[in-house]
């Protein structure tokens, strides 16, 4: 799995993630907890080809928090190449690090 973290700070804001695979079949998970078993995460999309997860600032406040930082999994049963993209309501593109380890 590979992970992502990136942060919100705006509370009206939803976080918008898209996978577009290349091969394979790549899941997005995300969650607010850094220690999380992404398979066990908060919001899931797990169909099959291109993925888009919206996360509005409802479904964050029932997270705990409607801004601080995100957490992004992006896992295929089998080697996945793929595109990713998160974008804010707010912003076109978000600048994402590397997730915790």
């Amino acid at each position: 799995m590979k992970k992502y973290r990136v942060y919100i700070g705006g509370p009206e804001d939803d976080l918008i993630v898209t996978v577009t695979p290349f091969s394979g079949n790549p899941d997005i998970y995300v969650t607010r907890d850094p220690d999380s078993n992404f398979l066990m995460s908060d919001y899931k999309s797990v169909n099959y080809g291109n993925e888009t997860l919206a996360v509005s600032r409802s479904d964050r406040e029932a997270m705990g928090s409607s801004t601080g930082w995100y957490y992004i999994g992006i896992y295929g049963v089998t080697h996945s190449l793929y595109t990713l993209k998160v974008s804010l309501s707010s912003e076109s593109h978000v600048p994402l690090l590397p997730g915790i380890q």
